[in-house]
């Protein structure tokens, strides 16, 4: 019957009962089994001539596999090696990975309350980095708090467990570690600096509730400012505009939330949209889409701006040299476009003197340029103008 200790294995792969097997298993030790290895019999008896498979399985190993948590007990009560040393050399799993990895999270949190410490201690955190993987709540809190686990620890080239846990889109995941201590804005931070907006939305939508209590005001507007200044694909416009609206309504909550004492005024928060603004609409660069973003927020554009398009208009660069005028001012006529259909489109009431003086010192042939180049499918750059026939536009002012 125990022949390679193959009731131990019978035991615990065919487990149906518990109860039952851990007899089996009482019964085996009497007859001298060894609960070190087993093997399946059928397939490694000597008589037998098909199928000869002499693979020896650790009794621990299969009874976490299977998250049987009274074998489990038992197999460690008669002193087997929780974290299978042996295993070292072998490049085996440890019991303790064999229960994450088949999602045993009842039997993951009994081996490391049993006392499993291989791969929950720096450097080697291949069990937490597994547990934050599979999404097993219950034993990361439990690692974290009994093995104090850095929730902040670098687990390699700068992924931290939040990190982890949003690239593998473990959304239950995200308010415990944040509930755990783990910080969102280096997270955050290296999301934006790699450009991954869906992984910043997905944080954002998963830890919401924890997320508003754990960003400042000034972090979320760090964030804000470094998605803005980030020059993305037409592919990801949609995701970073989608981002610093879930930011800027953070911002505005945390705002609202403080009352009467809040850090950031009305007046520094028109202040911030207005600089936010003014950093991607000049005439070195122009995102008409944050642009108008910011404005339906109630961004301003600031006088400066106005009266910068006004003196590169009106120069003779650019009425005899535009090409020259674009290469060094290659957001120009991007900016031009948007500030001069804002104009244009301002209410009365809100048009101010630096509106009505910038309409009527607009050259002409500006607004028959840029005309010409949307006409004609054409870039609002110097590429675009070259591709233009300037002879096209009216009256000879074309600028050459």
């Amino acid at each position: 019957m125990n022949h390679g200790s193959s009731s131990v294995f019978y035991a615990i792969v065919h487990c149906r009962d518990q109860h039952d097997a851990l007899r089996i298993l009482a019964a085996a030790k009497e007859g001298g089994a060894d609960f070190t290895k087993c093997q399946d019999a059928r397939k490694s008896h000597p008589l037998s001539f098909h199928r000869v498979d002499a693979t020896l399985f650790s009794p621990l190993h299969l009874a976490a596999r299977r998250g049987l948590d009274d074998i489990v007990s038992y197999l460690i009560d008669q002193g087997l090696d929780i974290d299978d040393k042996e295993g070292l050399h072998l490049t085996r799993k440890t019991p303790l990975m064999e229960a994450i990895l088949n999602h045993q999270e009842t039997t993951a949190v009994l081996i490391v309350r049993r006392g499993a410490s291989r791969g929950l201690c720096p450097p080697n955190l291949e069990a937490f980095q597994a547990s934050i993987r599979e999404g097993l709540r219950c034993l990361v809190r439990i690692i974290v708090e009994r093995n104090r686990v850095d929730v902040n620890a670098d687990l390699g080239y700068g992924c931290t467990p939040l990190v982890l846990a949003v690239c593998h889109r473990k959304g239950p995941m995200i308010p415990t570690l944040l509930e755990l201590g783990a910080r969102a804005l280096p997270a955050m931070r290296r999301f934006c600096s790699d450009n991954a907006f869906l992984s910043i939305l997905w944080l954002l939508g998963s830890g919401s509730s924890v997320l508003q209590g754990s960003l400042k005001i000034d972090e979320t507007s760090e964030l804000i400012f470094s998605i803005a200044t980030e020059r993305v694909s037409s592919s990801q416009k949609n995701q970073q505009i989608l981002s610093l609206e879930r930011l800027l309504k953070f911002l505005c909550h945390d705002r609202q939330s403080l009352g009467n004492v809040m850090v950031s005024s009305a007046s520094d928060f028109e202040d911030f949209l207005d600089a936010l603004l003014q950093t991607i609409l000049s005439v070195d660069h122009t995102d008409t889409h944050l642009a108008s973003l910011f404005q339906s927020w109630g961004a301003r554009i600031h006088t400066g701006v106005f009266l910068q398009l006004c003196r590169i208009l009106g120069s003779s660069l650019f009425t005899e040299d535009i090409r020259r005028c674009l290469r060094q001012n290659p957001g120009l006529l991007h900016c031009f476009d948007f500030v001069h259909h804002y104009s244009l489109h301002c209410s009365s009431p809100a048009r101010g003197w630096a509106v009505s003086y910038f309409l009527s010192r607009v050259p002409s042939y500006a607004i028959r340029l840029v005309q010409e180049l949307k006409q004609h499918g054409l870039p609002l750059t110097r590429r675009g103008v070259e591709m233009l026939d300037l002879s096209s536009l009216e009256n000879g002012n074309a600028p050459g």
